[in-house]
This record gives structure tokens, sequence and C-alpha cells, in this order.
């Protein structure tokens, strides 16, 4: 699943934000959040995280 932010306007540029999370062969999850300029190009990652179901 992919969710992105409208269009973040700031003193110090524009961004969007872009959160993705995608499934593992092992059964856990990984969520990705990135800042992308209005090219499409990735600024930075802001979180990586990866969640497993709790035994």
């Amino acid at each position: 699943m992919i969710l992105k932010s409208d269009l973040v306007k700031t003193a110090k540029g524009s961004y969007y934000n872009r959160v993705t999370w995608s499934k593992n062969n092992d059964g856990s999850l990984t969520q990705l959040w990135k800042y992308i300029n209005v090219e499409g190009k990735v600024i930075s990652e802001a979180f990586r995280g990866i969640y497993k179901k709790a035994s």
C-alpha cells in the first residue's frame, strides 16, 4: 500500500510525504516513510520500521 500527502510547502521548499507498507517473505511488514520533492526524487528517508506479529 502507498499513501502520498498533498504538497507540503515550507520556507525551505516543497515536498510530499510518501509512506509505503510492504509484506516481507517472513510474514512481517515493512513501513517506509520518505520525503519526495516536486520532481519525484527522494529527498530523504524519514522512517523505516519492521512489524512482526507477537508470539
